[in-house]
């Protein structure tokens, strides 16, 4: 019995102790700056609270942060009965700190009030450029109704709150009048993009990306709540391209997304400003998704553009796609490249359970045709290298997917140079390949007015090698050149070679480069 006394002696204490900490003018005074502490270390934000009270059924909370946001909360708050009566004041002067200067004062008042799992919540005040008003309620954590107004929010005043750089300036409304109808939300919001110039300077340096002078973006969402699906339509227009969808539907109680897509590209010279490249055509893209918490399902894409189209279908784990002529020198244009290569490529993929690496299966198919390096543009890329004329190739790749699993193969075939075979499996999860390679010049005289040394005899390289996450860790070559053989062992980082019967001269041309 003592025991048991002792135990209970000790809960009743520990209990004290906890009221103590937690509920009294000592409590507080002791959780105040470590609060302080705890915010500035995970925010960044200044915190001070002026008056700091916690009772077992209320709260009296003023604070100011970063000497600009003032921060008033009290009322009734009872973790035992989890409820809640606040009122709020939330008053901002400046935000300096966050790089933006406000031209008027922010601020915002309001009420919580209700029980922890379904409570109301309204407020009204200014508000980044606006005068904003709010009254909603949320059951079961859920928001049920929502009464918002919120027109011309500025977006340089939203960015700077989130804590991102100004990239553009602009106005943005939100509108919606949403109410609970059988216990599930019923109503209207619509969003509308006004007039967002960008910060192209800003963008410049961060993203390295030049976008056309006076680029503004304008758009508008209008979505219809009934018991629980949302139906939106959308769009947005810019310079560049128009995005948007005629028909998007959002099942709030399964968390499943469906929605068509479009993306228009009237003129792609438009983009030479941000590319550094001259681009020709218009380009579309269509289709429709399916996404169940957050993760793509289905989709079924086309695209036609550079030349070509692409068709793609993802139904079941089964994606299907196939690619017809897609000119390469538009294609390396598009990564900011000069068109150093021209010709068509086409190819398919047939895969099985692509959201699964371990067992996804399938086919990938790759071929050019007329393809060829330009001589100018790859000057630009590759200044040592020289041709005179355009250099043709032929480029053929395959691969068949098993259990993580690739087995590939491939071939390159030119006047230069001639990759017989390129062949082996490549590991999709761990990133390790087995490779073996046949490659070789039928004439090195050919190269003379490439690297402009004159050379002579033929080259024949074969190969085996081995990547390790996806670095080279062995390799066995055998090569017939410069009129001997080279044979060369990589293998834990060490490398042993043998050479007999080389042509100095050639040689030592080879070297001089």
């Amino acid at each position: 019995m003592k025991i048991l006394g002792a135990l209970f002696g000790l809960v009743f204490a520990l209990i004290i102790a906890a009221y103590v900490a937690a509920f009294t003018d000592f409590g507080n005074g002791l959780v105040r700056p470590y609060a302080q502490n705890l915010i500035k270390e995970k925010s960044g934000f200044d915190v001070k609270f002026d008056k700091f009270q916690i009772r077992p059924t209320s709260i009296d909370i003023v604070a100011n942060i970063n000497d600009e946001i003032a921060a008033n909360v009290s009322g009734g708050l009872s973790v035992f009965s989890q409820s809640l009566d606040l009122k709020y004041d939330v008053a901002v002067s400046d935000l300096k700190s966050l790089g933006v200067k406000l031209n008027e004062a922010m601020k915002i008042s309001g009420i919580a009030k209700g029980e922890f799992s379904d409570f109301t919540a309204s407020g009204v005040g200014q508000m980044l450029g606006s005068n904003v008003s709010f009254d909603a309620n949320l059951k079961d954590y859920k928001p049920l109704s929502l009464k918002l107004d919120a027109k011309n929010l500025q977006v340089e005043k939203a960015l700077a709150l989130a804590g991102q750089p100004i990239y553009a300036h602009g106005k943005i409304s939100a509108v919606a009048n949403i109410v609970e109808s059988g216990g599930k939300p019923n109503g209207t919001a619509n969003i509308d993009i006004l007039d967002v110039k960008t910060d192209n300077a800003l963008i410049a340096k961060d993203f390295n990306v030049t976008l056309p002078p006076n680029f503004a973006a304008n758009g508008k969402i209008a979505a219809e709540i009934k018991d629980g699906i949302v139906s939106a339509k959308s769009a947005v227009i810019t310079p560049l391209a128009t995005i948007g969808s005629d028909k998007t539907i959002y099942d709030l109680n399964s968390n499943t997304l469906s929605s068509d897509v479009k993306l228009i590209v009237d003129d792609l010279a438009k983009f030479e400003p941000v590319i550094k490249q001259k681009l020709s055509g218009a380009f579309k893209a269509n289709g429709n998704v399916i996404a169940t918490a957050g993760e793509l399902k289905n989709f079924d894409v086309k695209i036609e553009g550079f030349g070509g189209n692409v068709d793609a279908v993802l139904n079941g784990g089964k994606l299907i796609a196939k690619i017809s002529s897609l000119k390469l020198d538009e294609l390396v244009k598009i990564a900011a490249f000069p068109a150093f290569v021209g010709g068509t490529i086409s190819g398919e993929a047939v895969l099985n359970d692509v959201h699964n690496t371990k067992n996804i299966s399938g086919s990938v198919k790759l071929a050019t045709k007329n393809a060829r390096l330009n001589p100018a543009e790859l000057k630009q890329v590759a200044k040592e290298i020289n041709l005179s004329k355009p250099l043709a190739f032929e480029l053929n790749a395959n691969a068949d997917v098993a259990s993580s699993k690739a087995k590939f193969d491939a071939s390159l075939n030119s006047e230069l140079l001639k990759l017989k075979s390129l062949s082996g499996v490549y590991g999709l999860d761990d990133k390790n390949a087995d490779v073996k390679f046949d490659a070789g010049i039928d004439d090195l005289g050919k190269f003379e007015e490439l690297i402009g040394k004159k050379l002579s005899g033929k080259v024949d390289v074969k190969g085996v090698a081995k990547l390790a996450k996806g670095a080279l860790s062995e390799l066995d070559l055998n090569a017939n050149a410069l009129g001997g053989k080279i044979d060369a062992n990589l293998k834990n980082e060490k490398l042993a070679a043998n050479l007999s019967a080389l042509s100095l001269k050639d040689a030592f041309t080879l070297a001089a480069l």
